[in-house]
């Protein structure tokens, strides 16, 4: 998650906002290395036709999307930072924050900020909680930017600051793990990271 947070802070310090990100436009090298793909969409901030569009893909766009569409300004680097939060969810829970028989406009527009009522989050970190919440903040102007993502007190504890040692990873995690049957590569690639904070017990369950 930190090389994509650092990709997009890379993608709007060069005054580029993405429109689409989601996993099928991350890729992973053989270094492990992550690579955010498909500018087709992307616009410079002071385009003209930055708001003329409604572009995207449904489960990953902001609110603002929907709401001002076709307004100027309604695509903003803030969007972007949306679509991290609903990978993050995803990633973490293995399910989108809205049900795929929602109506995506109507869910969004109406909701307070995404919940985090299913028996998974009982068992990740508050740190990482916090994060989704400020990536996914109803009101763009409220959501946290990716300069200050970046030094988000959850990568500091997961170890991504090499001053800090890895935090240990809850034996539900790892059961939740083992559940995996088939996950797409970024999700392997992130099960990798996790991977690397358990110890020779947990890591022996995993392979049997």
């Amino acid at each position: 998650m930190y090389q994509l947070v650092s990709g997009v802070l890379h993608i709007h310090s060069n005054n580029v906002v993405h429109r689409d990100i989601k996993p099928e436009n991350c890729l992973i090298d053989k270094d492990n290395q992550l690579k955010i793909i498909d500018f087709g969409l992307a616009k410079t901030e002071d385009s003209d036709l930055i708001g003329s569009a409604m572009v995207g893909t449904p489960f990953y766009m902001a609110p603002e999307i929907f709401e001002e569409h076709g307004d100027e300004g309604c695509y903003k680097p803030p969007v972007d930072i949306y679509a991290l939060g609903i990978i993050m969810y995803e990633l973490i829970s293995g399910h989108f924050p809205f049900n795929e028989g929602d109506d995506l406009e109507q869910a969004k527009l109406s909701s307070t900020g995404i919940e985090f009522n299913a028996p998974c989050w009982n068992h990740i970190s508050g740190y990482a909680i916090d994060m989704i919440k400020k990536m996914t903040e109803r009101l763009p102007d409220n959501r946290i930017t990716a300069q200050d993502l970046i030094s988000h007190e959850w990568f500091e504890i997961m170890g991504v600051n090499k001053q800090s040692a890895p935090t240990a990873v809850d034996q539900k995690i790892i059961e939740n793990l083992r559940g995996f049957k088939s996950v797409s590569r970024l999700h392997r690639a992130c099960l990798n990271l996790i991977v690397k904070s358990i110890d020779v017990q947990q890591l022996n369950y995993l392979r049997s």
